[in-house]
């Protein structure tokens, strides 16, 4: 359907529901469509709607929905918007809503809070909305004020999309008491101060856009509590709500660029982490987490432009899931684990130290500079340790030898001393036994015995003589 909104529709006041989105209406609102007092949902999304709302909005007491997304609307947002306390689901993203967010925040049923490039993205200059990437006129500067602390009194929260607006200042820990939680997209912002580590107690957090503030500090490692989100991304473009932010809570989450220090290990606890991962554009450090391999479900990670350096880690392997993979313009180094050799060059590109499949052959597997210098510090220090147990063990051997040859040598020594003193004893004992006479030694006290024995030899003589055998003599027979 074409053409503006009919006035007469606002005649038919038992209306409960008014849906006219994806048309091609143009034109104002009808003023008088306060009327309609028993309409619960109203859908004008994705329309050439323009004008400002009608004050009478405010009398629509049963009103639960509201999406007026993808239009042309401008201006403040009426105040009478505040009674309007069923409300239940707002969307009125991609418009050029000036003012604050405060009419909006009556309702305590309030579930699905909608504002991407909306409110306090664009200013009126001359009365005429200026888009805040319209060429801007002279002395325009865009607002920059926080995010409203009333937000925390909003306890049924599901979605909360600021994204892409003038907000600045840092996120007001009131909204802490948003405990239910699934969606907080504050991307696009001013919004500066480190990330507050009480977003990893809203343990129902699906998503979680931070990029394109300007946040310092490190990630916190809390955020690893958020065991349900099923993104951890940087957005490059514009996204468009449409029914999504109606129908489903977009799974995201994301860090801005200014952050540094490590990769929490604990993020490897999100093992529900399926889209993406994206942490690029940073100024993170240190090694790539291990614990990230436990990500089975990732289908996209991109670490690209930060400074991590060490080796890829060979977990990595383990994420049979990833079709996208970005680890460019890092400090990596090493080779590159032969799973991921599928993915192509680009995703390595600006590691000089990285090697290996998918890079170019030139880029030969040689050990990185630092690491080279500490292969030849180690290798240093062994030879020395070597060349040190060498000379030890030299030393022990020889001093070895040494005392064996000193205890062969006493012994010998002590043997032949005892040798000598024996020899000694036993040619006195000799002298003391026999008697020389004539040139010989006799035995003293046996002359009788040699005579005998000299008389027996001569009657052998005798008897050997005269062909007869001798007989012995006995003396004492004769």
């Amino acid at each position: 359907m074409t053409g503006v909104i009919p006035d007469e529709i606002t005649n038919c006041t038992s209306l409960e529901e008014v849906d006219f989105f994806g048309n091609h209406f143009h034109g104002p609102i009808p003023e008088k469509m306060g009327n309609l007092k028993n309409l619960a949902a109203l859908a004008l999304a994705d329309n050439r709607l323009s004008g400002e709302l009608p004050e009478s909005f405010g009398r629509l007491t049963e009103l639960s929905v509201v999406t007026l997304y993808n239009n042309s609307l401008e201006g403040p947002l009426p105040a009478s918007l505040f009674e309007l306390k069923n409300l239940t689901v707002i969307n009125v993203s991609h418009n050029r809503f000036t003012g604050g967010i405060v009419p909006l925040l009556g309702s305590s049923s309030l579930a699905v809070l909608a504002l991407t490039t909306t409110a306090l993205r664009r200013h009126s200059v001359g009365g005429r909305a200026v888009d805040r990437h319209d060429p801007a006129p002279t002395g325009w500067q865009p607002a920059h004020r926080a995010i409203p602390t009333e937000l925390g009194r909003l306890t049924g929260l599901k979605i909360l999309d600021l994204s892409n607006n003038n907000f600045s200042g840092d996120i007001p820990p009131e909204l802490f008491n948003c405990s239910r939680l699934t969606r907080l997209n504050l991307e696009g912002n001013s919004l500066t101060g480190a990330i507050p580590s009480w977003l990893g107690r809203l343990r129902s957090l699906g998503e979680l856009d931070l990029s394109s503030n300007a946040f310092t500090g490190r990630i916190p490692v809390e955020l690893g509590d958020c065991s349900g989100l099923l993104k951890l991304k940087r957005p490059h473009r514009r996204h468009t709500a449409g029914d999504q932010a109606v129908q489903q809570a977009v799974r995201a989450a994301a860090v801005g660029e200014s952050l540094e220090g490590a990769i929490p290990p604990e993020l490897g606890q999100l093992l529900e982490l399926q889209v993406i991962l994206d942490l690029s554009q940073n100024r993170l450090s240190g090694e790539i987490p291990a614990s990230l391999g436990n990500l089975v479900k990732l289908e996209r990670l991109n670490l690209s432009s930060n400074g991590l350096h060490g080796q890829i880690p060979s977990s990595l392997q383990q994420l049979t899931s990833l079709h996208l993979l970005n680890l460019s313009d890092n400090l990596l180094s090493g080779a590159i684990p032969g799973a991921l050799s599928s993915f192509p060059a680009a995703s390595f590109a600006g590691n000089d130290e990285l090697c290996g499949a998918p890079l170019p052959r030139s880029s030969s597997c040689r050990a990185p500079r630092r690491l080279r210098l500490r292969l030849l510090g180690a290798e240093v220090s062994v030879i020395v340790a070597a060349i040190a147990v060498v000379s030890a063990a030299v030393c022990v051997a020889l001093l070895y030898i040494m005392l064996r040859m000193w205890s062969n040598w006493r012994a010998v020594s002590v043997d032949l001393r005892r040798r000598g003193v024996d020899g000694l004893t036993a040619a006195h004992g000799k002298a003391a036994k026999w008697g020389a006479r004539d040139g010989k030694y006799w035995k003293v006290g046996s002359v009788t015995s040699a005579a005998e024995g000299k008389y027996s030899s001569t009657s052998s003589e005798t008897s050997v003589l005269h062909g007869k055998p001798a007989r012995a003599v006995n003396p004492r027979a004769s």
